[in-house]
Protein backbone atom coordinates (compact mmCIF):
# COMPACT_ATOMS: atom_id res chain seq x y z
CA UNK A 1 0.00 0.00 0.00
CA UNK A 2 1.46 3.25 -0.92
CA UNK A 3 1.28 5.93 1.95
CA UNK A 4 1.49 9.66 2.33
CA UNK A 5 4.92 10.50 3.99
CA UNK A 6 3.46 12.22 6.92
CA UNK A 7 6.21 13.92 8.88
CA UNK A 8 9.03 12.61 9.75
CA UNK A 9 8.67 13.44 13.70
CA UNK A 10 5.42 12.21 13.64
CA UNK A 11 6.26 9.08 12.15
CA UNK A 12 9.22 8.92 14.78
CA UNK A 13 6.91 9.34 17.44
CA UNK A 14 4.64 6.01 15.69
CA UNK A 15 7.53 4.05 17.15
CA UNK A 16 6.79 4.94 20.98
CA UNK A 17 2.91 4.81 19.60
CA UNK A 18 2.61 0.95 21.31
CA UNK A 19 3.05 2.46 24.63
CA UNK A 20 -0.19 4.63 23.91
CA UNK A 21 -2.47 4.50 27.12
CA UNK A 22 -5.94 5.10 27.42
CA UNK A 23 -6.72 8.79 28.33
CA UNK A 24 -9.31 9.89 30.73
CA UNK A 25 -12.03 10.56 28.27
CA UNK A 26 -11.79 7.18 27.11
CA UNK A 27 -15.79 6.30 26.11
CA UNK A 28 -16.76 2.63 27.48
CA UNK A 29 -16.32 -0.38 24.95
CA UNK A 30 -16.15 -3.95 26.05
CA UNK A 31 -13.00 -5.31 25.63
CA UNK A 32 -14.52 -8.40 22.67
CA UNK A 33 -14.82 -5.01 20.42
CA UNK A 34 -11.17 -4.76 19.88
CA UNK A 35 -11.08 -8.32 18.84
CA UNK A 36 -8.17 -10.47 20.30
CA UNK A 37 -4.33 -11.39 20.23
CA UNK A 38 -1.52 -9.15 20.91
CA UNK A 39 -2.93 -6.06 19.11
CA UNK A 40 -6.12 -5.98 21.31
CA UNK A 41 -4.65 -3.43 23.47
CA UNK A 42 -3.03 -1.14 20.45
CA UNK A 43 -6.23 -0.94 19.07
CA UNK A 44 -8.01 -0.30 22.38
CA UNK A 45 -5.78 2.72 22.56
CA UNK A 46 -6.10 4.08 19.47
CA UNK A 47 -10.06 4.11 20.34
CA UNK A 48 -9.12 6.21 23.36
CA UNK A 49 -6.89 8.83 21.37
CA UNK A 50 -9.43 9.32 18.51
CA UNK A 51 -12.00 10.40 21.31
CA UNK A 52 -9.42 12.77 21.91
CA UNK A 53 -10.09 16.25 21.58
CA UNK A 54 -6.08 16.55 20.94
CA UNK A 55 -5.65 16.75 17.29
CA UNK A 56 -1.95 15.48 18.45
CA UNK A 57 -3.05 12.21 20.17
CA UNK A 58 -5.67 11.37 16.89
CA UNK A 59 -2.55 11.99 14.78
CA UNK A 60 -0.61 9.71 16.85
CA UNK A 61 -3.79 6.96 16.49
CA UNK A 62 -4.04 7.27 12.98
CA UNK A 63 -0.32 6.83 12.02
CA UNK A 64 -0.79 3.19 14.40
CA UNK A 65 -3.74 2.58 12.84
CA UNK A 66 -2.26 2.74 9.36
CA UNK A 67 0.65 0.25 10.96
CA UNK A 68 -1.73 -2.24 11.66
CA UNK A 69 -4.05 -2.28 9.32
CA UNK A 70 -1.50 -3.09 6.71
CA UNK A 71 -1.08 -6.66 8.48
CA UNK A 72 -4.85 -7.35 9.56
CA UNK A 73 -8.82 -7.25 9.46
CA UNK A 74 -10.03 -5.33 12.28
CA UNK A 75 -13.31 -6.02 14.33
CA UNK A 76 -16.51 -4.54 13.42
CA UNK A 77 -16.49 -2.34 16.14
CA UNK A 78 -13.37 -0.91 14.79
CA UNK A 79 -13.82 -0.80 11.19
CA UNK A 80 -16.87 1.34 12.26
CA UNK A 81 -14.92 3.96 13.83
CA UNK A 82 -12.34 4.31 11.19
CA UNK A 83 -15.17 4.65 9.11
CA UNK A 84 -17.01 7.33 11.19
CA UNK A 85 -13.20 9.37 11.75
CA UNK A 86 -12.66 8.80 7.81
CA UNK A 87 -16.31 10.26 7.37
CA UNK A 88 -15.93 13.03 9.98
CA UNK A 89 -12.63 14.33 10.87
CA UNK A 90 -12.25 18.32 10.22
CA UNK A 91 -8.56 18.21 10.11
CA UNK A 92 -7.28 16.67 6.08
CA UNK A 93 -4.32 14.98 7.00
CA UNK A 94 -6.24 13.51 9.79
CA UNK A 95 -8.88 12.02 7.45
CA UNK A 96 -6.87 11.36 4.92
CA UNK A 97 -5.26 9.00 7.21
CA UNK A 98 -8.46 7.10 8.38
CA UNK A 99 -9.33 7.38 4.88
CA UNK A 100 -6.03 5.05 3.55
CA UNK A 101 -6.59 2.75 6.85
CA UNK A 102 -10.14 2.20 5.97
CA UNK A 103 -9.46 1.02 2.67
CA UNK A 104 -7.11 -1.72 3.10
CA UNK A 105 -10.48 -3.30 4.97
CA UNK A 106 -12.89 -5.23 3.84
CA UNK A 107 -15.53 -2.49 4.19
CA UNK A 108 -18.73 -2.28 1.91
CA UNK A 109 -17.47 -1.08 -1.61
CA UNK A 110 -20.47 1.44 -1.82
CA UNK A 111 -19.82 2.91 1.27
CA UNK A 112 -16.76 3.72 1.19
CA UNK A 113 -16.93 5.11 -2.36
CA UNK A 114 -19.51 7.49 -0.23
CA UNK A 115 -16.61 8.25 1.49
CA UNK A 116 -14.16 8.79 -1.21
CA UNK A 117 -16.71 10.74 -2.81
CA UNK A 118 -17.55 13.28 -0.20
CA UNK A 119 -13.53 14.21 0.62
CA UNK A 120 -13.44 14.50 -3.31
CA UNK A 121 -16.36 16.87 -2.97
CA UNK A 122 -14.31 19.06 -0.65
CA UNK A 123 -11.40 20.11 -3.06
CA UNK A 124 -9.02 19.24 -0.30
CA UNK A 125 -5.56 18.58 -2.11
CA UNK A 126 -4.33 16.76 0.38
CA UNK A 127 -7.70 14.50 0.83
CA UNK A 128 -8.01 14.14 -2.63
CA UNK A 129 -4.34 12.88 -2.26
CA UNK A 130 -5.35 10.23 0.21
CA UNK A 131 -8.13 9.19 -1.77
CA UNK A 132 -5.94 8.04 -5.08
CA UNK A 133 -3.18 6.75 -2.66
CA UNK A 134 -6.34 4.37 -1.05
CA UNK A 135 -7.63 3.66 -4.86
CA UNK A 136 -3.81 2.09 -6.08
CA UNK A 137 -3.61 0.08 -3.05
CA UNK A 138 -6.95 -1.20 -3.49
CA UNK A 139 -6.66 -1.79 -7.23
CA UNK A 140 -3.49 -3.38 -6.44
CA UNK A 141 -4.67 -5.92 -4.32
CA UNK A 142 -7.39 -6.70 -7.06
CA UNK A 143 -4.56 -7.46 -9.00
CA UNK A 144 -3.06 -10.14 -6.63
CA UNK A 145 -3.26 -13.80 -8.15
CA UNK A 146 -4.52 -14.88 -4.93
CA UNK A 147 -5.71 -13.17 -1.76
CA UNK A 148 -3.69 -11.69 0.19
CA UNK A 149 -4.29 -11.44 4.42
CA UNK A 150 -7.97 -10.17 4.92
CA UNK A 151 -8.83 -12.21 1.76
CA UNK A 152 -12.49 -13.12 1.79
CA UNK A 153 -11.67 -15.35 -0.52
CA UNK A 154 -13.33 -18.88 0.43
CA UNK A 155 -11.55 -22.32 1.08
CA UNK A 156 -12.68 -25.04 -0.43
CA UNK A 157 -14.34 -27.80 1.70
CA UNK A 158 -12.59 -30.99 1.62
CA UNK A 159 -14.08 -34.42 2.98
CA UNK A 160 -13.27 -35.61 6.27
CA UNK A 161 -9.80 -37.04 7.49
CA UNK A 162 -10.43 -41.05 7.19
CA UNK A 163 -13.82 -40.97 5.48
CA UNK A 164 -15.15 -41.69 1.89
CA UNK A 165 -17.93 -39.99 0.07
CA UNK A 166 -20.64 -40.85 -1.84
CA UNK A 167 -21.15 -39.86 -5.28
CA UNK A 168 -24.18 -37.51 -4.53
CA UNK A 169 -22.10 -35.94 -1.78
CA UNK A 170 -19.06 -35.64 -3.75
CA UNK A 171 -21.34 -34.12 -6.01
CA UNK A 172 -22.76 -31.54 -3.37
CA UNK A 173 -19.88 -30.38 -2.12
CA UNK A 174 -18.56 -29.74 -5.95
CA UNK A 175 -21.56 -27.55 -6.32
CA UNK A 176 -21.24 -25.93 -3.27
CA UNK A 177 -17.29 -25.04 -3.81
CA UNK A 178 -18.22 -23.65 -6.91
CA UNK A 179 -21.04 -21.38 -5.88
CA UNK A 180 -19.10 -19.77 -2.77
CA UNK A 181 -16.14 -19.41 -5.74
CA UNK A 182 -18.45 -17.96 -8.01
CA UNK A 183 -19.93 -15.42 -5.34
CA UNK A 184 -16.04 -14.44 -4.15
CA UNK A 185 -15.73 -13.27 -7.79
CA UNK A 186 -18.54 -11.69 -7.91
CA UNK A 187 -18.20 -9.67 -4.85
CA UNK A 188 -14.39 -8.97 -6.33
CA UNK A 189 -16.08 -7.84 -9.52
CA UNK A 190 -18.54 -5.19 -7.63
CA UNK A 191 -15.59 -3.81 -5.74
CA UNK A 192 -13.95 -2.75 -8.83
CA UNK A 193 -16.73 -1.56 -10.26
CA UNK A 194 -18.16 0.60 -7.30
CA UNK A 195 -14.48 2.33 -7.60
CA UNK A 196 -14.41 3.03 -11.17
CA UNK A 197 -16.24 6.09 -11.11
CA UNK A 198 -14.02 8.08 -8.75
CA UNK A 199 -10.75 6.31 -10.51
CA UNK A 200 -12.25 8.33 -13.85
CA UNK A 201 -12.58 11.37 -11.82
CA UNK A 202 -9.25 11.21 -10.50
CA UNK A 203 -7.27 10.56 -14.09
CA UNK A 204 -8.89 13.57 -15.47
CA UNK A 205 -6.27 15.33 -12.72
CA UNK A 206 -3.07 17.00 -13.60
CA UNK A 207 -1.36 16.17 -10.29
CA UNK A 208 1.50 13.73 -10.85
CA UNK A 209 0.86 12.73 -7.11
CA UNK A 210 -2.67 11.60 -7.76
CA UNK A 211 -2.11 9.61 -11.42
CA UNK A 212 0.98 8.48 -10.88
CA UNK A 213 -0.01 5.87 -7.80
CA UNK A 214 -3.15 5.29 -10.03
CA UNK A 215 -1.41 4.41 -13.07
CA UNK A 216 1.00 2.09 -11.05
CA UNK A 217 -1.77 -0.04 -9.42
CA UNK A 218 -3.96 -0.03 -12.94
CA UNK A 219 -0.89 -1.47 -14.59
CA UNK A 220 -0.63 -4.24 -11.67
CA UNK A 221 -4.48 -4.90 -12.29
CA UNK A 222 -3.83 -4.98 -15.71
CA UNK A 223 -1.13 -7.47 -16.36
CA UNK A 224 -1.50 -11.18 -17.67
CA UNK A 225 -0.91 -12.12 -14.41
CA UNK A 226 -3.76 -10.45 -12.84
CA UNK A 227 -5.52 -12.36 -10.32
CA UNK A 228 -9.62 -13.82 -10.38
CA UNK A 229 -10.65 -9.93 -11.55
CA UNK A 230 -9.30 -10.43 -14.99
CA UNK A 231 -12.01 -13.06 -15.83
CA UNK A 232 -15.13 -11.36 -15.19
CA UNK A 233 -16.89 -9.34 -17.26
CA UNK A 234 -17.31 -6.11 -15.52
CA UNK A 235 -13.35 -6.18 -15.44
CA UNK A 236 -13.52 -5.36 -18.92
CA UNK A 237 -16.30 -3.11 -19.36
CA UNK A 238 -14.49 -1.30 -16.07
CA UNK A 239 -11.22 -1.30 -17.61
CA UNK A 240 -12.71 0.34 -21.17
CA UNK A 241 -13.95 3.39 -19.20
CA UNK A 242 -10.67 4.04 -18.16
CA UNK A 243 -9.40 4.43 -21.22
CA UNK A 244 -10.05 7.51 -22.95
CA UNK A 245 -8.82 9.16 -19.66
CA UNK A 246 -5.45 7.00 -19.70
CA UNK A 247 -4.87 8.16 -23.61
CA UNK A 248 -5.33 11.97 -22.35
CA UNK A 249 -2.85 11.54 -19.62
CA UNK A 250 0.13 11.52 -22.82
CA UNK A 251 -0.74 15.25 -23.49
CA UNK A 252 0.57 15.72 -20.13
CA UNK A 253 3.86 18.12 -19.56
CA UNK A 254 5.11 15.31 -16.88
CA UNK A 255 7.02 13.14 -18.16
CA UNK A 256 6.46 10.46 -16.05
CA UNK A 257 3.00 10.41 -16.29
CA UNK A 258 3.05 10.03 -20.10
CA UNK A 259 5.20 7.08 -19.60
CA UNK A 260 2.97 5.24 -16.89
CA UNK A 261 -0.06 5.96 -19.21
CA UNK A 262 1.34 4.39 -21.96
CA UNK A 263 2.56 1.56 -19.99
CA UNK A 264 -0.82 1.06 -18.71
CA UNK A 265 -2.13 1.29 -22.42
CA UNK A 266 -0.10 -1.16 -23.72
CA UNK A 267 -0.87 -3.63 -20.86
CA UNK A 268 -4.62 -3.05 -21.91
CA UNK A 269 -3.87 -3.44 -25.74
CA UNK A 270 -1.73 -6.93 -25.35
CA UNK A 271 -4.96 -8.62 -24.27
CA UNK A 272 -6.43 -8.02 -27.54
CA UNK A 273 -5.10 -11.15 -29.17
CA UNK A 274 -6.54 -13.16 -26.96
CA UNK A 275 -9.46 -12.03 -26.58
CA UNK A 276 -9.62 -11.89 -30.73
CA UNK A 277 -8.89 -15.59 -29.82
CA UNK A 278 -11.45 -16.54 -27.52
CA UNK A 279 -14.11 -14.61 -29.51
CA UNK A 280 -15.00 -12.44 -25.89
CA UNK A 281 -18.57 -11.48 -24.25
CA UNK A 282 -19.93 -8.27 -24.34
CA UNK A 283 -17.38 -6.68 -21.93
CA UNK A 284 -14.55 -7.82 -23.53
CA UNK A 285 -16.05 -6.65 -27.07
CA UNK A 286 -17.14 -3.12 -25.94
CA UNK A 287 -13.28 -2.76 -24.09
CA UNK A 288 -12.10 -3.42 -27.25
CA UNK A 289 -13.96 -1.33 -29.51
CA UNK A 290 -13.21 1.29 -26.90
CA UNK A 291 -9.53 1.02 -27.42
CA UNK A 292 -9.31 0.72 -31.20
CA UNK A 293 -11.48 4.17 -30.83
CA UNK A 294 -8.13 5.97 -29.70
CA UNK A 295 -6.00 4.55 -32.34
CA UNK A 296 -6.04 8.06 -33.96
CA UNK A 297 -5.07 9.98 -30.37
CA UNK A 298 -2.24 7.46 -30.16
CA UNK A 299 -0.66 8.42 -33.30
CA UNK A 300 -1.32 12.05 -32.96
CA UNK A 301 0.53 11.54 -29.32
CA UNK A 302 3.81 9.70 -30.70
CA UNK A 303 5.90 12.96 -31.88
CA UNK A 304 5.29 14.69 -28.54
CA UNK A 305 6.30 11.62 -26.42
CA UNK A 306 9.97 10.92 -24.92
CA UNK A 307 11.40 7.60 -25.88
CA UNK A 308 9.70 4.85 -23.42
CA UNK A 309 6.07 6.08 -23.68
CA UNK A 310 6.39 6.40 -27.64
CA UNK A 311 7.76 2.57 -27.62
CA UNK A 312 4.80 1.86 -25.51
CA UNK A 313 2.31 3.42 -27.85
CA UNK A 314 4.04 2.35 -30.67
CA UNK A 315 3.32 -1.03 -29.51
CA UNK A 316 -0.08 -0.72 -28.66
CA UNK A 317 -0.80 0.68 -31.87
CA UNK A 318 0.72 -2.70 -33.75
CA UNK A 319 -1.76 -4.73 -30.50
CA UNK A 320 -4.45 -2.65 -32.45
CA UNK A 321 -3.48 -3.93 -35.86
CA UNK A 322 -5.36 -2.77 -38.51
CA UNK A 323 -7.30 -0.67 -36.35
CA UNK A 324 -4.52 1.92 -36.68
CA UNK A 325 -3.86 1.32 -40.34
CA UNK A 326 -5.03 5.22 -40.15
CA UNK A 327 -2.13 5.97 -38.20
CA UNK A 328 0.41 5.30 -41.45
CA UNK A 329 1.52 8.92 -41.55
CA UNK A 330 2.45 8.58 -37.89
CA UNK A 331 4.30 5.57 -37.69
CA UNK A 332 6.02 6.70 -41.01
CA UNK A 333 7.75 10.06 -38.80
CA UNK A 334 8.47 7.71 -36.20
CA UNK A 335 10.51 4.98 -38.64
CA UNK A 336 12.87 8.01 -38.96
CA UNK A 337 13.43 8.89 -35.74
CA UNK A 338 17.13 8.64 -34.34
CA UNK A 339 17.00 6.15 -31.80
CA UNK A 340 16.84 2.52 -33.32
CA UNK A 341 14.47 0.89 -31.07
CA UNK A 342 11.85 3.69 -31.68
CA UNK A 343 12.49 2.99 -35.73
CA UNK A 344 12.37 -0.84 -34.99
CA UNK A 345 9.13 -0.18 -33.40
CA UNK A 346 7.52 1.67 -35.23
CA UNK A 347 8.57 -0.40 -38.51
CA UNK A 348 7.31 -3.23 -37.10
CA UNK A 349 4.27 -1.58 -36.00
CA UNK A 350 3.39 -0.44 -39.29
CA UNK A 351 3.53 -3.77 -40.97
CA UNK A 352 1.08 -5.05 -38.25
CA UNK A 353 -1.20 -2.28 -39.70
CA UNK A 354 -1.61 -3.81 -43.04
CA UNK A 355 -4.38 -6.47 -43.75
CA UNK A 356 -2.25 -9.38 -45.21
CA UNK A 357 -5.43 -11.14 -46.29
CA UNK A 358 -6.17 -8.60 -48.78
CA UNK A 359 -4.87 -8.63 -52.24
CA UNK A 360 -5.12 -5.10 -53.00
CA UNK A 361 -2.32 -2.83 -53.45
CA UNK A 362 -0.44 -1.38 -50.59
CA UNK A 363 -0.13 2.88 -49.91
CA UNK A 364 2.87 4.04 -52.05
CA UNK A 365 3.76 5.96 -48.74
CA UNK A 366 3.50 2.83 -46.86
CA UNK A 367 5.69 1.08 -49.34
CA UNK A 368 8.27 3.64 -50.12
CA UNK A 369 8.58 4.24 -46.04
CA UNK A 370 9.25 -0.02 -45.94
CA UNK A 371 11.71 -0.39 -48.81
CA UNK A 372 13.92 2.70 -47.39
CA UNK A 373 14.16 1.21 -44.11
CA UNK A 374 15.94 -1.50 -45.91
CA UNK A 375 18.95 0.74 -46.17
CA UNK A 376 18.41 1.36 -42.35
CA UNK A 377 22.05 1.29 -40.34
CA UNK A 378 20.58 -1.02 -38.32
CA UNK A 379 19.95 -4.68 -38.80
CA UNK A 380 16.85 -4.92 -36.04
CA UNK A 381 14.99 -2.05 -38.45
CA UNK A 382 16.15 -4.33 -42.02
CA UNK A 383 14.84 -7.24 -40.69
CA UNK A 384 11.52 -5.84 -39.63
CA UNK A 385 11.28 -4.31 -43.16
CA UNK A 386 12.06 -8.00 -44.73
CA UNK A 387 9.60 -9.59 -42.70
CA UNK A 388 6.57 -6.85 -43.44
CA UNK A 389 7.71 -7.50 -47.16
CA UNK A 390 7.69 -11.35 -47.25
CA UNK A 391 4.22 -11.23 -45.84
CA UNK A 392 2.94 -8.70 -48.65
CA UNK A 393 4.70 -11.05 -51.12
CA UNK A 394 3.67 -9.61 -54.47
CA UNK A 395 1.94 -6.70 -53.54
CA UNK A 396 5.35 -5.50 -52.78
CA UNK A 397 7.64 -6.61 -55.79
CA UNK A 398 8.69 -3.16 -56.09
CA UNK A 399 10.90 -3.41 -52.80
CA UNK A 400 12.96 -6.41 -54.38
CA UNK A 401 15.42 -4.13 -56.04
CA UNK A 402 16.73 -2.59 -52.73
CA UNK A 403 15.94 -5.95 -50.89
CA UNK A 404 19.06 -7.07 -53.20
CA UNK A 405 21.22 -4.67 -52.39
CA UNK A 406 21.46 -6.41 -49.14
CA UNK A 407 23.44 -9.26 -50.37
CA UNK A 408 26.76 -9.49 -49.71
CA UNK A 409 26.18 -7.20 -47.29
CA UNK A 410 26.13 -7.28 -43.63
CA UNK A 411 24.93 -11.14 -41.61
CA UNK A 412 24.41 -13.68 -43.55
CA UNK A 413 21.16 -14.16 -41.66
CA UNK A 414 20.18 -10.58 -42.58
CA UNK A 415 20.66 -12.27 -46.30
CA UNK A 416 19.13 -15.04 -46.32
CA UNK A 417 16.01 -13.28 -45.01
CA UNK A 418 16.46 -10.68 -48.02
CA UNK A 419 16.65 -13.59 -50.61
CA UNK A 420 13.26 -15.78 -48.71
CA UNK A 421 11.28 -12.14 -48.90
CA UNK A 422 12.06 -11.92 -52.92
CA UNK A 423 11.19 -15.13 -53.34
CA UNK A 424 7.73 -13.99 -52.02
CA UNK A 425 7.48 -10.56 -53.84
CA UNK A 426 8.51 -12.59 -57.60
CA UNK A 427 10.35 -9.95 -59.00
CA UNK A 428 12.20 -11.43 -61.93
CA UNK A 429 14.14 -8.09 -62.83
CA UNK A 430 17.57 -8.13 -64.53
CA UNK A 431 19.53 -6.53 -61.45
CA UNK A 432 17.52 -8.92 -58.81
CA UNK A 433 18.37 -12.19 -61.18
CA UNK A 434 22.26 -10.33 -60.71
CA UNK A 435 22.49 -9.72 -57.56
CA UNK A 436 21.23 -13.84 -56.38
CA UNK A 437 23.43 -15.13 -59.21
CA UNK A 438 26.51 -13.33 -57.67
CA UNK A 439 25.46 -14.65 -54.24
CA UNK A 440 25.81 -18.13 -55.66
CA UNK A 441 29.23 -18.48 -55.27
CA UNK A 442 29.28 -16.82 -51.14
CA UNK A 443 30.63 -19.02 -48.33
CA UNK A 444 27.79 -19.62 -47.22
CA UNK A 445 25.56 -22.60 -47.69
CA UNK A 446 22.43 -21.11 -46.36
CA UNK A 447 23.06 -18.00 -48.45
CA UNK A 448 24.13 -20.74 -51.75
CA UNK A 449 20.95 -22.95 -51.37
CA UNK A 450 18.17 -20.34 -50.99
CA UNK A 451 19.82 -18.51 -53.77
CA UNK A 452 19.63 -21.59 -55.86
CA UNK A 453 15.76 -22.27 -54.52
CA UNK A 454 14.17 -18.95 -55.69
CA UNK A 455 16.38 -18.43 -59.05
CA UNK A 456 14.39 -22.15 -60.20
CA UNK A 457 11.21 -19.74 -59.78
CA UNK A 458 12.01 -17.33 -61.89
CA UNK A 459 12.26 -19.69 -65.26
CA UNK A 460 13.73 -18.03 -68.32
CA UNK A 461 14.61 -14.92 -67.07
CA UNK A 462 17.08 -16.77 -64.54
CA UNK A 463 18.77 -18.14 -68.16
CA UNK A 464 22.29 -15.78 -66.89
CA UNK A 465 22.41 -17.86 -64.06
CA UNK A 466 22.60 -21.42 -65.44
CA UNK A 467 26.62 -21.83 -65.39
CA UNK A 468 26.86 -21.33 -62.40
CA UNK A 469 23.81 -23.63 -61.16
CA UNK A 470 26.09 -26.28 -63.02
CA UNK A 471 28.75 -26.02 -61.14
CA UNK A 472 27.16 -25.96 -58.00
CA UNK A 473 25.01 -28.76 -59.16
CA UNK A 474 27.61 -31.23 -59.72
CA UNK A 475 30.46 -29.95 -57.32
CA UNK A 476 28.76 -28.33 -54.57
CA UNK A 477 30.06 -29.56 -50.94
CA UNK A 478 26.66 -29.71 -49.63
CA UNK A 479 24.21 -32.20 -51.00
CA UNK A 480 21.32 -30.06 -50.35
CA UNK A 481 23.00 -27.23 -52.73
CA UNK A 482 23.77 -29.61 -54.82
CA UNK A 483 20.60 -30.97 -55.14
CA UNK A 484 18.73 -27.64 -55.10
CA UNK A 485 20.68 -26.64 -57.95
CA UNK A 486 19.79 -29.30 -59.95
CA UNK A 487 16.65 -29.06 -59.73
CA UNK A 488 16.45 -25.17 -60.25
CA UNK A 489 18.57 -25.94 -64.08
CA UNK A 490 15.74 -28.30 -64.50
CA UNK A 491 12.71 -25.51 -64.08
CA UNK A 492 15.16 -22.77 -66.07
CA UNK A 493 15.10 -25.31 -69.38
CA UNK A 494 11.26 -26.29 -68.37
CA UNK A 495 10.64 -22.62 -68.88
CA UNK A 496 12.45 -22.10 -72.16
Amino acid sequence: MIRIRWSRWVLGGAVALSALTLSPFVPSASAQNFGTGVDADAWKAIYANLSSPDPERKRAALILALRLTETQVVSEFVLGELAKAAANLVQPDLRGMAIQALATQPIAPEELSRIFRSALDTKNPLLTQSVALSLAGIHSRLGEPTGRRGSTKPRESEPEAGKSETVEQLTARTEANAAASAQYLKNVENRWKAHVPVTVELLGSDDPKILLPINDSLYRLTIPTAGELVTSEGYFAGLGELVPALVAELRSPDREVQRSAAKVLHAMTAKIESLNATGGRTGQIGFKKVLESQAKPLGEAIASLDYFARFDVLESLGDLRTAAAGQSDSLIAAMRDPSKFTRWAATRTLGKTIDAAKTDPVEPKVLDSLTLALSDREIGVRQAALDILRALGTRATSAAPEAATLLGYGDVEGQVSAVTAIAAMKNQSPGVVQALTKALSDPDLRLRLECARTLGTMGRAARGAIPLLKVLGTTDEDAGVRDAASRSLVDIFAAE
